[in-house]
């Protein structure tokens, strides 16, 4: 059984949605801490015709566990009318948008809330049926590497897939003497028809969504 863990960040891009297609069971790491360093916690851009924006939800501080992290206030929910506007004559903007419509007008006084329930209106939209677990109810106190262990043992599985990113930080030894496989995601981001002239990559999963009907895989 393969599993993947990913954190729980703001609209996010096609990699995430990739790896959760790719293993049995995905894991939203809901309860880690969060830094300045990893932005993605609380924004990620979209492509306008002046090119990308970033949409940023602002939060009372950059130094907290996601748990607690909140919002400092609703401007976010002028990020709404900012996807409206530069997605409205995009092929499946009808399609899709009523569904975020909803989201957005609902009230969340932690970060962490308004990602997750992104997340699986994204997982949904892209007909991914891979089972969801949520890292806070693992009970799992152990950190880095040996968190991402515990976590893949706990749901009984034995193959663990790794963003490249961590590349640099995994203890290959770790996971071997845990008798886990681990693997790296290879996900090339695709080239599609976007609205608004030059390409470009790893922007919010909803500009492939409005942009292009179905999933990657």
């Amino acid at each position: 059984m393969k599993c993947a863990i990913h954190q729980a960040t703001y609209l996010p891009s096609l990699h995430l949605f990739h790896k959760m297609a790719q293993v049995d069971k995905f894991v939203i790491l809901d309860d880690c801490n969060i830094s300045k360093s990893n932005h993605y916690y609380n924004k990620n851009r979209i492509k306008t015709p002046q090119g990308e924006q970033w949409l940023t939800v602002p939060i009372k501080s950059h130094t907290c566990n996601l748990q607690e992290c909140e919002i400092a206030n609703n401007k976010w929910k002028t990020h709404l009318k900012t996807i409206f506007y530069n997605y409205k004559k995009t092929p499946y903007f009808i399609d899709y948008f009523k569904y975020f419509e909803k989201i957005y007008k609902k009230d969340f006084k932690y970060l962490k809330d308004l990602n997750i329930e992104l997340i699986l209106l994204l997982k949904n939209l892209f007909q991914i049926k891979t089972p969801i677990f949520f890292s806070s109810n693992l009970n799992i106190i152990s950190l880095k590497n040996k968190r991402n262990i515990d976590i893949v043992k706990k749901l009984d599985c034995d193959h663990y897939l790794s963003g490249i990113g961590a590349k640099d930080y995994n203890n290959k030894e770790m996971f071997h003497k845990n008798n886990i496989i681990l693997e790296y995601q290879e996900f090339k981001y695709p080239i599609y028809n976007q609205i608004y002239g030059k390409f470009i990559p790893n922007l919010s999963a909803i500009d492939y969504l409005f942009n292009k009907k179905g999933w990657i895989c």
